[in-house]
């Protein structure tokens, strides 16, 4: 049965579960586990990890840039003899 929740949703929900998860008794754990399961589809041993160590908010990043291979004078040096 193939699922069609966005990662997006899929990591919103982890994080709505993930602390009523730890507090729960071992009875309520299968229980919300199978909720888990049923929403996202992940297999079994995938959803515990998850619910045990949820994914953090992803940061906003600035993009990442190249450093620099050659200095001014080489770049000088090769656009004057082109």
């Amino acid at each position: 049965m193939r699922h069609s929740m966005s990662l997006h949703a899929r990591r919103e929900l982890i994080q709505s579960i993930a602390q009523r998860y730890y507090e729960a008794s071992k009875a309520d754990k299968k229980s919300i586990l199978d909720e888990l399961i049923n929403a996202t589809g992940y297999h079994r041993k995938s959803a515990t990890r998850l619910l045990n160590n949820p994914p953090a908010k992803p940061s906003p990043q600035s993009p990442r840039r190249r450093s620099r291979r050659y200095d001014d004078q080489v770049s000088m040096a090769l656009v004057t003899h082109l």
